[in-house]
């Protein structure tokens, strides 16, 4: 997912949300992180998180969000939480210690972590900032080829 400096914010963060989280993260085409034009990052998060509240609670409504697959893969989406360098800005910093996986934001976390090296397939979605779209389209094709790219702008 790429959010432009001239996109709508609020209803960027609003189908980042929605579909970075619906049936937990668990669906194929949904985006495995946000590209935000780092001058608008902090604005993003902020109406990201205010939805992320309303539609999920911090993973006390299992209606919108839905359960991870099973315990192998509820396991290995907590250890992406270990090693990522970044911020958690919504969600349990800590569910690689208490294997309490709830719907979950990382800000800024290391390109070379396990957590950006392939498909999350879960609750979890970082955001990364980038200074403009070339620089978030190298981004894109340092990686294997995504299934579906989401422009916001």
């Amino acid at each position: 997912m790429i959010v432009d400096e001239s996109a709508d914010m609020e209803y960027a963060a609003w189908k980042a949300a929605l579909w970075g989280f619906f049936n937990s993260g668990q669906t194929c085409i949904r985006p495995d992180y946000v590209l935000i034009h780092a001058s608008k990052t902090e604005e993003f998060i902020k109406l990201l998180t205010k939805a992320m509240e309303e539609w999920y609670e911090g993973g006390k409504n299992k209606d919108n969000l839905g359960h991870v697959v099973n315990d192998a893969q509820t396991e290995n989406l907590c250890k992406l939480m270990a090693d990522h360098q970044g911020q958690v800005v919504y969600g349990n910093a800590n569910a690689h210690i208490d294997k309490n996986l709830t719907p979950t934001v990382v800000l800024s976390p290391a390109p070379d972590s396990p957590m950006m090296q392939g498909e999350i397939f879960g609750p979890i979605l970082p955001v990364v900032p980038v200074a403009n779209m070339e620089e978030a389209v190298a981004y894109i094709r340092a990686k294997d080829k995504p299934l579906a790219a989401y422009y916001f702008g």
